[in-house]
Order: structure tokens, then C-alpha cells, then sequence
């Protein structure tokens, strides 16, 4: 017999349902390591060899999770969901797995500061 939920009354920063896991709350984090980290991850992503219109539709995904870390107070639901399209639009580019490999320094400090798993990224 699987458990398919949780009935209840639940306060958590993360819930999983059926496998989807969703961050829910605030989590606290260090700001400025988070911004370090989507610059690095900016920096890694410039040195892989996308032609230039999968560039660009990475460049604005790119953008957008810039624009959710620049917030004074970074929501983790949109960090996570800004930088699931930005490795999606890499895989898409046809980003071999070994140069994704690359990225999985700074892909790690930030799913580890907004509650969420390397395994949601497929990293």
C-alpha cells in the first residue's frame, strides 16, 4: 500500500505529493551566495556551445531567475520554476549531459539554499 498524501493540517516549507515536491514557504537564506551562484552558473553556462537562438531563449530564462534572486526577500517557488526552464532550455539546445555536468556546482548551492533537489533538475 503506497501513501498517495498527507490529510491534515500541514505547515512545511516543502511538501511532496505523489513525488511532485513544491516548496510552499520561505526558506532562510545567504542573499549574496545565492546571487554568487546564478552569476557563476551565468559565467559556466557562456562557455558551452549553444547556437545562437537557443541562446537567447536560454539567456531570458536566465534572466528571469536573475531577476528572482535580485529580490529583497527571493521567493524559492519562483527560483526553482526560473531555473527548471533554464535547464530545460539547455537540454533542449541539445546541451550534451557531460557539459550539464558542468553546471552542477552552482545548481547545487542554489537548490540547496531554496529546499529543492538536484533530482528535480535531473542533475
Amino acid at each position: 500500500m503506497t501513501n498517495n498524501g498527507i490529510i491534515g493540517n500541514v505547515n512545511a516549507g516543502v511538501v511532496a505529493i505523489n513525488g511532485n515536491a513544491t516548496n510552499t514557504g520561505t526558506i532562510n537564506m545567504n542573499v549574496s551566495v545565492l546571487r554568487d551562484s546564478v552569476a557563476e552558473l551565468q559565467t559556466r553556462i557562456d562557455t558551452l556551445p549553444i547556437d545562437d537562438s537557443a541562446r537567447a531563449n536560454v539567456a531570458d530564462h536566465l534572466d528571469d531567475l536573475r531577476q528572482a534572486a535580485a529580490e529583497p526577500q527571493p521567493e524559492p517557488a519562483r527560483i526553482e520554476k526560473a531555473l527548471d526552464r533554464t535547464i530545460k532550455a539547455l537540454k533542449r539546445a541539445g546541451v550534451a549531459a557531460s557539459s550539464l555536468l558542468t553546471l552542477v556546482g552552482p545548481v547545487k548551492t542554489i537548490t540547496e539554499m531554496i529546499g529543492a533537489s538536484l533530482v528535480v533538475f535531473g542533475l
